[in-house]
């Protein structure tokens, strides 16, 4: 399947309900004359009608079903290859590659052979002096696995090439005869954990990656979005699989059992918070996981759907006059401050809880009567939750996001959880989350224990699912492997 195109590059991409940053990604890259194969997952706001036709350098597959960034990856990867490029670009319809991003990237590769991939330092596109990562590592033998680095730096001064263990595959080069050699990404993730896995078997015959600190690429990173089950869901499922799968080394089972310790910790504590979106996730992650089920997860659920959207009406009956907003996400700050205030025509008094190391970044806003710092472990949530209690505030506001909600946000009257702009009711379970604090983990090393036999058995990689199978034949691949190079037969 030969195309005419012999670029030195070829980009795959996979675009989903992001149509005005794909098309200008588009074209930026028909810029730059680069061939493009580009997966459309089934895309809801008009993604396929806009760039039909539009880009000369393009090929489209269209699929009815959404296959995930793993699904979507590998069939425009699998595309692209027929370019006979040297080299394939993997980039999310969200992410920009600036300047000269590309060109440095292939310029490296070029003069580095020991290096078999590379990724640029990708920052965020709605905060640019922010950094996501630049790529990171992996350590099975930790309680925390993969760790990005450099996340969230500011303006960083950073060497000029970092060897790394794995990059987001928002921007990530490799060579094109590796991908040969080794295959695409493990279709068991979905999403998330894929580029990890890819980029560990990419380099597991002493081939190296690298990031190329001074290559740039902004991402609309996910993280300051609204709270979804399903990023969640597949954070801690594919973790876990990732893990189980490709763990090495002396105390590899350690990581194995912190990952699993952690789902169930948290399952314990989000169902004794009364947070049952949280609750269910984990349970299907852990339960799917336990059970090898993987791919795409058929049932998932949403935020708020047994939760009041609080109003005016209720406001008043609270007599809510005092307000503490227990911050993870500082972005949303003053967000929701407006959404407190909008609710009563009474003078509030709004304090915030922030991580100790961000209070002189709050004093700068000028919105808040107090700044309290918040220090991690359990000990220290202890200490705060009994301080701020004594404060009588009427309501704590805590924003969603990945994880439950600390015992701190339990420390007022009544409780409410900020998510897309509007606040919603948040069960106020002060004692019994607090109790959980201190019991919950033991509850959670004994749940881990008994069920790690199961993890311990290395899952095998998935195969493509039957969702991708029209697109997989249309480029001449037989859609029953899971890493799919022998040719359909005439």
């Amino acid at each position: 399947m030969s195309r005419l195109k012999n670029s030195r590059v070829a980009a795959a991409i996979v675009s989903f309900n992001h149509k005005a940053s794909v098309l200008r990604l588009l074209a930026n890259l028909e810029a730059l004359d680069i061939p493009v194969s580009i997966t459309e997952n089934a895309s809801s706001d008009g993604t396929l009608e806009a760039i039909k036709g539009q880009f000369s350098n393009t090929v489209i597959l269209e699929s009815r079903h959404n296959l995930g960034g793993t699904g979507g990856f590998n069939c425009a990867v699998l595309s692209a290859l027929a370019y006979n490029s040297e080299y394939i670009i993997l980039l999310d319809d969200d992410a920009m590659p600036k300047g000269k991003c590309i060109e440095m990237l292939a310029d490296f590769l070029d003069q580095h052979r020991e290096y078999v991939l590379a990724a640029p330092s990708i920052y965020i596109s709605s905060r640019p002096s922010t950094l996501q990562e630049t790529g990171g590592g992996v350590h099975f033998a930790k309680r925390l696995t993969v760790e990005a680095w450099n996340r969230f730096a500011v303006t960083p001064n950073l060497p000029d090439i970092l060897d790394i263990d794995y990059a987001s595959a928002c921007c990530l080069m490799v060579r094109a005869d590796a991908i040969r050699q080794v295959g695409v990404m493990d279709w068991n993730y979905f999403i998330f954990s894929d580029d990890v896995d890819w980029c560990l078997r990419l380099t597991q015959n002493n081939q190296k990656a690298a990031c190329v600190t001074a290559a740039r690429t902004e991402h609309d990173f996910p993280w300051a979005k609204p709270f979804s089950p399903v990023r969640l869901y597949y954070f801690q499922r594919n973790g876990l699989y990732m893990i189980s799968k490709l763990r090495k080394g002396t105390n590899s089972s350690r990581s194995l059992f912190f990952a699993l310790f952690r789902i169930i910790r948290d399952m314990v504590l989000s169902l004794i918070s009364g947070d049952h979106e949280i609750f269910l996730t984990l349970k299907a992650a852990a339960t799917h996981s336990f059970l090898k089920q993987y791919g795409q997860w058929k049932s998932p659920i949403s935020f708020g759907e047994n939760r009041q959207i609080l109003g005016s009406a209720w406001f008043d009956m609270n007599r809510i006059s005092s307000v503490l907003i227990d911050i993870t996400i500082e972005d949303w700050a003053e967000e929701m401050v407006q959404a407190a205030r909008t609710l009563t025509n009474k003078p509030l008094q709004i304090d915030i809880l922030c991580d100790w190391n961000r209070v002189a970044f709050f004093e700068q806003k000028n919105i808040f009567s107090n700044i309290i710092p918040r220090r991690h472990g359990i000990l220290n949530f202890a200490r705060t939750f009994l301080k701020l209690r004594k404060r009588r505030y009427d309501l704590v506001i805590t924003d969603a996001f990945m994880f439950p909600r600390r015992v701190t946000s339990h420390a007022g009257k009544v409780a409410s959880i900020f998510h897309n702009n509007k606040l919603y009711s948040a069960p106020c379970r002060p004692w019994q989350v607090l109790a959980t604090s201190f019991i919950g983990p033991a509850l959670a090393i004994f749940v881990t224990a008994l069920t790690m036999f199961r993890f311990l058995k290395r899952p095998a990689p998935g195969t493509p699912p039957p969702e991708a199978a029209p697109i997989l034949e249309q480029l001449g691949y037989d859609p029953g492997k899971g890493q799919p190079w022998a040719r359909l037969k005439p």
